[in-house]
């Protein structure tokens, strides 16, 4: 994937950090997803850190919104969206409708 996920083996065996990859059938990786030990999204990486390609973004936020994960805040879970995703966001945000 190009990036440094390798590098959190100790946080991930001491239970600090879930590491999550999104693969395809051949078992090929496409985005590596960093959870915290509260549940929180730290990251969301395509491959050298680049955002995942955009059909791989909508099964990840696909699949965040089927988890009790806390990504809302995550600037990569941000970056997924598209304008018209961010807008209503932003747009529920200032009329404080936490439901969009």
């Amino acid at each position: 994937m190009g990036h440094c996920v390798g590098g959190y083996c100790d946080d991930v065996a001491d239970g600090r950090v879930t590491i999550y990859s999104l693969r395809d059938r051949k078992n090929n990786p496409h985005a590596t997803i960093e959870v915290n030990s509260g549940g929180g999204v730290e990251q969301i990486k395509g491959k050298g850190n680049h955002k995942p390609k955009d059909k791989y973004a909508k099964m990840i936020l696909q699949w965040l919104r089927t988890t009790d994960l806390d990504y809302s805040s995550s600037p990569d879970y941000l970056n997924l969206l598209t304008a018209e995703e961010l807008q209503q966001l932003m747009n529920a945000a200032s009329t404080g409708d936490e439901s969009a």
